[in-house]
């Protein structure tokens, strides 16, 4: 596991995931991450010969409370949306605030933002300018670029470097 515990660990896989391609629906993002968190958590991790380290960590479509999208153990909430536009980040705020009554971290996945502008400003309405321990629930969020999916991880290493974009 990661320094931070599981909801670290979570974060660092969900922004590493990359969507096999531009899905029609939300639900087959939402399946898509959930494999592949699925995967990721619980992929037998051996060390010296002990076996599995740790428990599995449940990973599933949540139809508790807040119909959650994805949730992986049960405390990490993820939210995922498709194709950002300003009907979505409208709503997107009463999403996240309902998440953060269930769970102690909540991620929000953008799969694809028509207005930056609007996903940005969701985004300012949860940033702490100053840091402070409170017992309130973190808010992360990840953008998952629609140029980038279908893509192998491999050859987005440099894709937004300076020196990427002259060859």
């Amino acid at each position: 596991m990661f320094a931070g515990g599981l909801s670290k660990e979570v974060l660092e896989y969900v922004d590493e995931w990359i969507p096999e391609q531009n899905h029609r629906q939300k639900s087959e993002f939402q399946a898509e991450l959930q494999e592949y968190l699925d995967k990721r958590l619980n992929s037998g991790v051996v060390a010296m010969g002990m076996g599995n380290v740790r428990d599995d960590v449940p990973v599933r479509v949540d139809h508790g409370p807040v119909e959650a999208d994805v949730v992986a153990g049960d405390d990490i909430g993820i939210v995922v949306v498709r194709e950002l536009a300003s009907d979505a980040a409208e709503t997107l705020p009463g999403r996240i605030d309902a998440y953060t009554e269930e769970f102690s971290m909540v991620t929000v996945v953008a799969c694809g933002v028509r207005e930056m502008g609007r996903w940005e400003a969701v985004q300012e309405e949860y940033r702490s300018d100053s840091f402070s321990v409170t017992s309130g629930p973190e808010v992360q969020f990840v953008h998952k670029e629609k140029k980038h999916f279908g893509k192998d991880p491999v050859d987005l290493e440099d894709d937004d470097s300076w020196f990427a974009s002259w060859f």
